[in-house]
């Protein structure tokens, strides 16, 4: 086997088998301000918005893990649990953490319902929750407030740098945050096709809002990526 074909094998497992970062196993009573957002359930009549949902919590992990004293595990280990059956207390046990936000959405049109719930692992408990309805153009505040009434029953105080990066975080067209959500989901799945298709929602996001940083951060990866799959494609040719 040539070492470019060793390297194509090699993208196609890491694509294939999401894996779950190793961490020093602590006891959960040990790290109460500590948190993993699973996957948000697509809760959607059609159940075509399983990227919206994934778009949800992908963002809540990454403002939760601006929180000053607040372990957040990352999206690579709480995301490998899609889908799982396991129990709260197993997952959290697994990713080193003490509280799991776990939640739904419901989308319908220009309508969306957005259920979140946080939950004390070792006990199973539930700590907060909240259901929050509004339209696509208030999800960015449905974001914020999530966070921010997370932290509050975490009981744990927003610093002055929190509350200013939170305030003025960019509000991108609501478009542009769908084109987003579209593209790291087609990510996810990591074939040659999706991340052909990330490219374009990536590319259609900065076009709808030329202003939004986080499509060209993904659009750069993705576009690594997808010269990695074009190297090992012409070593199979």
């Amino acid at each position: 086997m040539s070492q470019k074909e060793a390297l194509v094998l090699e993208l196609e497992a890491d694509t294939d088998a999401p894996r779950i970062e190793e961490e020093k196993a602590l006891p959960l009573a040990e790290l109460p301000n500590s948190i993993a957002v699973l996957p948000f359930a697509d809760r959607s009549a059609t159940q075509d918005q399983e990227y919206f949902a994934d778009g949800l919590a992908d963002t809540l992990l990454h403002v939760l893990s601006q929180v000053q004293g607040l372990k957040v595990a990352a999206r690579t280990s709480s995301f490998a649990f899609k889908g799982q059956n396991e129990s709260v207390k197993s997952i959290a046990s697994q990713l080193g953490v003490a509280n799991i936000l776990e939640g739904s959405v419901q989308k319908s049109g220009n309508r969306i319902r957005v259920i979140a719930q946080l939950v004390e692992a070792e006990q199973g408990t539930q700590i907060w929750s909240h259901t929050f309805d509004g339209t696509l153009d208030d999800i960015f505040s449905i974001q914020d407030q999530i966070a921010e009434e997370v932290v509050d029953a975490m009981q744990l105080v927003l610093v002055d740098a929190d509350s200013s990066r939170l305030a003025e975080r960019y509000r991108p067209v609501t478009a542009a945050y769908d084109q987003l959500v579209l593209g790291r989901y087609a990510v996810a799945k990591g074939k040659v096709d999706d991340i052909n298709a990330a490219v374009a929602h990536f590319e259609a996001a900065i076009s709808i809002d030329p202003n939004y940083p986080l499509p060209y951060v993904y659009l750069a990866d993705a576009l690594a990526v997808q010269e990695i799959y074009a190297l090992g494609l012409q070593a199979t040719s």
